[in-house]
């Protein structure tokens, strides 16, 4: 039962990040396959526009023509990269999201796993009862029992790397926090590298006020948890005191491997991130660039610059 225990506890923190991971590729998978589908239109219409920039508009007499041609080409520019912007301010916000979940429900779990190791009894719990130590098997001498007696006193007071013990023996060991600015690093690094000056979300004109609604609801839902986020960062930082055992230190251990590997997994997602639609925003920025030289070009050669 004490081998499974240790197993167990931490099989239950790999199973909370898992869970938490799951839950958020789930979400963005779905963006993903929304925007791809999106995207691949765009990207049909802008081959469309493409096709029909010819030579003859640069005749004044097809000015009118152009306009529209162009006027067409800006506004899926424009739609592309709003969209390009917005999934990926919604990803990272979501994975923001991801990050606060774990982190309160890995403070809940580990306070909850400790407490429940805390309070089963275990085989070490029985080889020492009160007043063992007080039984006298044989008769004494005055001198044995002064030197007995200051042999206890030196082992009482006695500490050895972090631990304590009381007079049956049960040891206490004072347990490392964690390294939460590694996370809190990780979270400021993407908030820099996020797409769009002010995180702009992607929404037509006529979801506008849906948008606002939405933008005020997740305040509003922020603002409610980022008490218990906090509290938790504070708690899993601090250093905590419980009982040694194996199974406790298994548990411990096993909260900070799984936190040091979710760490390493949504620092190195939301670079994936970045980096796919990042370079998406490149391509649509460079082919505008590309597209206003072509229609310069056609009006030039034309002798139609207004």
């Amino acid at each position: 039962l004490e081998g499974l225990l240790a197993e167990a506890c931490r099989v239950a923190v790999e199973d909370l990040a898992e869970r938490c991971k799951a839950e958020f590729v789930t979400m963005a998978d779905t963006a993903n396959s929304a925007f791809t589908a999106f995207y691949a239109e765009s990207e049909a219409a802008r081959t469309g526009f493409e096709d029909m920039l010819r030579p003859r508009l640069g005749d004044p007499n097809h000015r009118e023509e152009l306009e529209i041609l162009c006027n067409g080409e800006g506004e899926r520019a424009t739609r592309a990269k709003e969209k390009i912007i917005g999934v990926h301010s919604n990803l990272l916000r979501e994975a923001n999201n991801c990050a606060d979940a774990f982190v309160v429900a890995l403070r809940h779990t580990s306070v909850a796993t400790i407490a429940l190791l805390d309070s089963l009894l275990m085989v070490s719990d029985l080889s020492t009862l009160p007043g063992d130590d007080q039984v006298v098997t044989k008769r004494m001498g005055l001198r044995r029992l002064r030197a007995a007696r200051a042999k206890q006193e030196e082992a009482s007071g006695a500490e050895d790397s972090g631990e304590s013990g009381d007079a049956r023996g049960i040891k206490h060991k004072e347990w490392p926090g964690l390294a939460v600015d590694k996370l809190q690093g990780a979270r400021r690094r993407r908030k820099q590298l996020q797409l769009g000056a002010n995180g702009a979300d992607g929404e037509t004109e006529a979801d506008a006020d849906e948008a606002a609604e939405s933008s005020e609801n997740y305040e509003q839902k922020n603002t409610e948890i980022a008490e218990a986020v906090q509290q938790a960062l504070d708690a899993l930082a601090e250093p905590s005191t419980s009982i040694f055992t194996p199974q406790h230190r298994a548990a411990m251990q096993a909260r900070a491997d799984v936190f040091e590997a979710f760490v390493s997994w949504w620092d190195e997602l939301a670079a994936q991130r970045e980096n796919q639609y990042g370079t998406l925003l490149r391509h649509e920025e460079r082919w505008t660039a590309s597209w206003e030289l072509s229609v310069a070009q056609l009006q030039k050669m034309s002798g139609s610059i207004p």
